[in-house]
This record gives structure tokens, sequence and C-alpha cells, in this order.
């Protein structure tokens, strides 16, 4: 008799499992329908635009204003930024210049092609700007709806 009810409740208990994650596919199968729907036909690059938006904008624009395999000193007090930088502009070298400065001070032995600031927080413009001995000038400004976020500045040659 006892063997008989433990062999009911381990049917029961089968029966229940197979029954929740039946029910739990076809929850997960609705979802594809009605909340995956808008992007299972995006492109790779819409759905980046989609996720990042004004961040996935800026960083396409410092590919096309940038030299690939470059190395680059990154003025951000975005966390995110600083590694979505790190992942759209690989193989160039993007190093956090406000981390850089505070763990190393002025004892930087790197040479940095480029200085990017975002999102440009300040009132004033430079055109030419020194950073730890290195002059740059202004090569080009980003701008997210009629407002400026971010500029690129390169290094100046004399």
């Amino acid at each position: 008799m006892v063997k008989k009810q433990k062999k009911i409740i381990l049917l029961l208990i089968l029966f229940l499992w197979a029954f929740i994650a039946f029910g739990r596919t076809i929850f997960n199968v609705s979802k594809l329908i009605t909340e995956e729907r808008k992007w299972v036909f995006l492109t790779d690059e819409e759905k980046r635009e989609k996720q990042f938006g004004e961040k996935h904008q800026f960083f396409r624009f410092v590919q096309k204003n940038t030299y690939s395999n470059s190395n680059i000193l990154f003025f951000t007090s975005d966390g995110m930024a600083y590694y979505l930088a790190r992942y759209y502009l690989y193989p160039t070298t993007v190093i956090w210049g406000e981390r850089q400065f505070v763990e190393w001070k002025n004892d930087i032995n790197r040479n940095y092609d480029y200085v990017i600031y975002y999102p440009y927080l300040k009132t004033m413009l430079p055109e030419k700007i020194t950073v730890n001995n290195t002059h740059y000038t202004m090569l080009n400004k980003f701008f997210y709806n009629n407002i400026l976020k971010g500029i690129v500045y390169k290094k100046w040659i004399l």
C-alpha cells in the first residue's frame, strides 16, 4: 500500500513537472511572436542602434574620423561608454583618461594619436588642447539632436 502511494506521488510530481515545462515552453514561444518580433528582422547595425542609441552613433563617428590601430585617450564620465569604445574601436587601443591620470599621474608611457571627449560637458570649445605635454588640435565635433556631444582631437605634429 505504501509503495503504491509513493508511485502515485512520484507520477503526480513527474506529471506536474512535465506540465510546467510544457507551459513555460509555450510562454517562451509566445514571447517570440509578441515581444521579439520587432528585433528578429533587424540587422546587427540596427540592433546596436536601438540598444545603444547615441553612443552607437558616436563610436561609428569616431571610427570614421580615426585610423585603426591608433592609440586613443578617452575622457568620459560614463563607464559604459568606455567599454563600448573598446568594443567598437578594436583593434585601436583605448585608454580611459580619468583613470589613467588618477592611477599614474603624468607618468604615462604611451604616445596617443587622438584625444576624445564624450559626453562633452564643458562650456568652452578650444581648437587646441595640451594633454600630458602633447599638443592636439580639434579634428571633428559630434552632434546628436543638434547638441554637441563629443569631440575628437588629433595629435598636432609641428
